[in-house]
Order: structure tokens, then C-alpha cells, then sequence
């Protein structure tokens, strides 16, 4: 444990002196020190989701500085701090967190009398572990986890089956595509909504084909999920059945739809996100299209998210951080250090402090 609080404040005082070094005013200096000191905090804490955040933040952040913390989080009880530790080592171009995940793929469940549902609960988390890393590894390897993939295609989870088959249609192979494509020819929703989550995962020109038939279906629950996953795809083909589906009769999909438009880059759909913002007296949906406009350069005005922030509710919060994040302006800077320094959840706490370093990081290679 001493080891572990020595490689932190290594890295919390390495950190910080490069940080300090920039063109800063002081008081981002000591905002960017204190988002630090958070991050590295946070691994040491008793939640396992407030763990597996801070480790995912060091890869966002990209500081090649906190690979040791990594490697020590890779030996994390909770198998989601050890994949999103796994992942973040590999942003900072190192492959040492490989093996963790391998690891937890092969363990699959094992058959059990307990039929209770506390072992069935057991069983599902255990498995949705599983299908996390199985994605991650696909990231880091690619094709070079293809005997792996298959090998899985006989696993007793049908989840793990499923994100095995969605790795090797991602690799192009043609027969397994198809599949997920025929299934959105399905007479149940269900199948349909499933087949384009997966789609949206595989992400080839043949899954946006899919995608983009069903964007039309009469399910308004497939045609969400068709918003849902349509920025996993470039910004040019995405961008406009995103724009569509903001006029879609359903209100959740155009909601999700605003979302997706939200991830995006591109200037084609400014307009659109302008009059959103022009025409909507609604709060998450005025958040949603400010974080748009400001991931594609545009100034937009914090008045909301200022004043959403000393409100109560979580998840207009959550909303509000994703503004200042995607402004990258000394405003905003300040007002993620007012929330780092704050009472708040912890988890909107460490948002913040990942916002914030990844402002700082960006001006200190300009």
C-alpha cells in the first residue's frame, strides 16, 4: 500500500511541475494540481465504479506519467478498474494490460446447482465483464485476436457469443455481417433493437447500409437505438440521418438523435443545432445542443451550464460538464475547478478534473 501512495504523489508532483511550467494563470496552475490529486485519490477509493473511472480518466487525459498507477490498478479485485486500466495503458502505448484481459475473457462461468437469483445476478455481471473486455481487446489487437474470438463462439453466455461474433464482423468477414443484418428483418423489436446495437459496433459500410434502412423502422425502440449508435460512424455519413431523425414524430428519437449530433464535429448540422437552441425552453435538450455547437468551434454562451451546476439534480449536471468539456475556454476552465473543489457526487468530481487536465494538456502542446 505504501508503494501505491508513493507512485501516486510521484505522479501527482511530476504532473503537475510540467503543468506548471506552461503560460497558466496561477489559479488554473492550482486547479490543475488539485485535479490531480483527485485522480490519484480516486483510485484508492471504496467504490469499485469511482476506481474504474479514475483509471479510464489517465488514458483520456493521455499522461504517460501515470503508467505505473496503471499497472498497480491491472491488480484491482473489480474487473472493471482492471479493463479500464487495461485501456488506458494501451492510449499511453503500452500493452501491459493484455493479458488482464484475456484473462477475464477466458473466465467463462462456470455451470452451477444455484439456481437462485442472487447467483443469476452473479452470473449476468460476471458475463457483462466479459463481453467489456472482449471489446477492448478487439481495439488493442484487432484481427490478431481472431483465434481467441472464435473460440468463443461456443461459450455458454449467449452475450459473450454475441460480442465474439460482433469482433470477427468487425474484421470484414462477411458471413458473420450478415447475419446481424438479417436479423433486422426480424418480426420481433427486440431482435431488431439488439441487431442494430451490434451494427453499430461492427461499424462497416455494410452495418451502416443496415443502419440506415432502419432508420425507418416503425419501432420507434429500433429507431432509437439506430440514433444511439450512428456516431460510432464518420461524422459525413452519420451527421445526416442524425439531422433526419431530429424531425422523427417520436420524441425519444429525436431526442437520441440530438444526442448523437452532440458527439459529432462536423458544420454541416450548426444550423440545425442553432435552431434547437433558439427554439427549445427545455434544459438537457438546450445542454445537449450547446455541447454540440461547442465541439464544432462555436461560442456559446455558460450562462446555463453555470447556473445548472449549483442546482441539485445529477444528471442535468452531468449534461452541464459535457458543455464545459467540449468549450475548451478559460471560462470554462474555472468553472471545472469550482466543481473539482466542490461538495458534488465524486464521479461528476472526477469528470471535472478530467475535463480540466485535458484543456491544460491541449494548451500546453499549442
Amino acid at each position: 500500500m505504501k508503494k501505491i501512495k508513493l507512485s501516486l504523489v510521484l505522479l501527482s508532483f511530476a504532473s503537475v511541475s510540467a503543468f506548471a511550467a506552461e503560460r497558466l494563470p496561477k489559479d488554473l496552475q492550482a486547479a490543475g494540481k488539485d485535479a490531480l490529486k483527485l485522480l490519484s485519490q480516486s483510485l484508492s477509493n471504496s467504490d469499485a465504479r469511482v476506481r474504474s473511472q479514475a483509471a479510464r480518466s489517465w488514458g483520456i487525459i493521455g499522461n504517460p506519467a501515470a503508467i505505473p498507477v496503471l499497472k498497480q490498478a491491472l491488480r484491482d479485485q473489480d474487473d472493471s478498474v482492471r479493463i479500464a486500466a487495461a485501456y488506458s495503458l494501451f492510449e499511453l502505448k503500452s500493452f501491459s494490460g493484455v493479458p488482464i484481459l484475456k484473462s477475464i475473457i477466458r473466465q467463462s462461468s462456470q455451470s452451477s446447482s444455484d439456481s437462485s437469483p442472487v447467483a443469476e445476478l452473479r452470473r449476468i455481471a460476471h458475463d457483462k465483464m466479459r463481453v467489456l473486455a472482449i471489446r477492448k481487446l478487439f481495439a488493442i489487437e484487432g484481427k490478431k485476436s481472431e483465434a481467441l474470438l472464435r473460440s468463443l463462439l461456443d461459450d455458454p453466455s449467449g452475450e459473450v457469443r454475441d460480442a465474439a461474433a460482433v469482433g470477427l464482423a468487425r474484421m470484414g468477414l462477411s458471413d458473420f455481417v450478415s447475419e446481424f443484418i438479417s436479423a433486422l428483418g426480424s418480426m420481433e423489436v427486440p431482435v431488431r433493437v439488439a441487431a442494430a446495437r451490434d451494427l453499430g459496433d461492427i461499424g462497416t459500410p455494410e452495418a451502416l447500409e443496415g443502419l440506415t434502412r432502419a432508420a425507418l423502422d416503425p419501432a420507434v425502440d429500433v429507431r432509437e437505438e439506430v440514433m444511439r449508435v450512428l456516431p460510432q460512424f464518420p461524422a459525413a455519413e452519420s451527421a445526416p440521418l442524425l439531422t433526419r431523425a431530429l424531425k422523427d414524430e417520436d420524441p425519444r428519437v429525436r431526442a437520441q438523435a440530438l444526442v448523437g449530433l452532440s458527439l459529432l464535429s462536423d458544420s454541416s448540422s450548426i444550423p440545425a443545432l442553432k435552431k434547437i437552441l433558439e427554439d427549445s425552453l427545455n434544459s438537457d435538450t438546450r445542454l445537449e445542443a450547446e455541447t454540440g455547437l461547442a465541439r464544432r468551434g462555436q461560442k456559446v454562451d455558460l450562462n446555463l451550464p453555470e447556473r445548472i451546476l449549483s442546482a441539485s439534480d445529477p444528471d442535468l449536471k452531468n449534461l452541464a460538464l459535457n458543455v464545459l468539456g467540449a468549450d475548451n475556454s478559460f471560462h470554462s476552465d474555472h468553472l471545472l475547478a469550482d466543481v473539482v473543489k466542490s461538495n458534488a457526487d465524486i464521479r461528476l468530481r472526477i469528470k471535472a478534473a478530467t475535463f480540466l487536465l485535458q484543456h491544460i494538456a491541449g494548451r500546453k502542446g499549442s
